[in-house]
């Protein structure tokens, strides 16, 4: 064999071996790790899956499968039990940890709100707000809010803007002191053809046994406030059933009369205009002895008209 042809294979085994080196370094990739820092095996015994990128990646390569040493448990610095990784909020101090952490969703490792009105239970003075309360506003300890400072929060003041030191009822607006005595009342009215009422709310526009009115409520009195505007005088005459007692009649027929005119009043009329009336459970339009009479009942009536009312 000549020198030429030893030379050849002598230089190809040596190419060889190089290319096996580079092929054997390019081998040792990143294995991919378990939650324990442990490799995780193909099918085949001892072999390696190999990943790039992943959350688990060690920055050391390894030659052998399994060939890991001192791995590292997952790190959770503020030790609400969530790694670190996977932690929204990953330095809570030990106040912010009394009440908890969630432990899912986009706020994983957050402390808790458990009304979600943006104030952490551990600040929050007022943690089970209701929707209505949050939408109206709460304050940095996490309690509804009272911005004309009349001791009646937002969320059921009807006159949100009411002068400091202003007296007010507890629908946050400056009693309507035109409480007539009972009728029959506005004959000229009746004269006029004015009687039969414009709008008339039912129980289903109050709150359960109370003054309050519903977001059904304002829908239909939204919608009449062109009239009221352009109308001399409102009437609001407030009526319930016979069930209960007569005096608790009589005082829930003027409150809910009384928040219909609160509205009209916060919507800028002008309460010159407004009349209101209870009259309790004395003037039926059906009978009382039935549900859905009673139910016909409970009701109150609003009246306009476009000239002065008169007994």
């Amino acid at each position: 064999m000549s020198n030429y042809s030893i030379r050849q294979i002598l230089i190809g085994i040596i190419a060889s071996t190089l290319l096996s080196s580079v092929m054997a370094f390019e081998k040792k990739s990143f294995y991919l790790l378990d939650s324990n820092g442990n490799p995780v095996l193909t099918t085949r015994q001892h072999e390696c899956v190999q990943t790039p990128n992943t959350s688990h990646t060690r920055t050391e390569r390894f030659e052998i499968c399994g060939e890991i040493v001192e791995v590292e448990k997952d790190i959770d610095l503020d030790n609400d039990g969530i790694p670190d990784d996977e932690d929204q909020c990953p330095q809570n101090t030990p106040e912010q940890l009394v009440n908890g952490v969630f432990q899912s969703g986009v706020q994983k490792g957050c402390s808790i709100d458990s009304d979600r009105d943006t104030v952490a239970d551990y600040l929050d003075s007022c943690p089970n707000n209701t929707s209505r309360e949050i939408n109206n506003g709460v304050d940095s300890t996490g309690c509804p809010v009272d911005l004309d400072q009349d001791s009646v929060l937002d969320y059921k003041d009807l006159c949100l803007n009411t002068p400091f030191g202003v007296a007010v009822d507890e629908t946050g607006c400056p009693p309507v002191t035109a409480i007539l005595s009972k009728a029959p009342v506005y004959k000229s009215a009746c004269e006029a053809n004015a009687c039969r009422p414009l709008v008339v709310l039912r129980d289903l526009h109050f709150a359960f046994n109370s003054s309050e009115l519903t977001p059904q409520a304002y829908v239909i009195l939204e919608n009449i406030i062109n009239n009221a505007n352009v109308a001399n005088q409102i009437m609001i005459l407030g009526h319930t059933d016979s069930m209960g007692r007569e005096i608790y009649n009589q005082d829930l027929s003027e409150k809910r009369a009384k928040s219909v005119a609160n509205f009209f009043i916060k919507q800028g009329i002008s309460l010159d205009k407004i009349t209101i009336e209870g009259q309790g459970e004395d003037n039926p339009i059906s009978s009382n002895r039935t549900s859905s009479g009673r139910a016909e009942n409970r009701r109150v009536e609003i009246h306009l008209s476009s000239s002065p009312m008169t007994e």
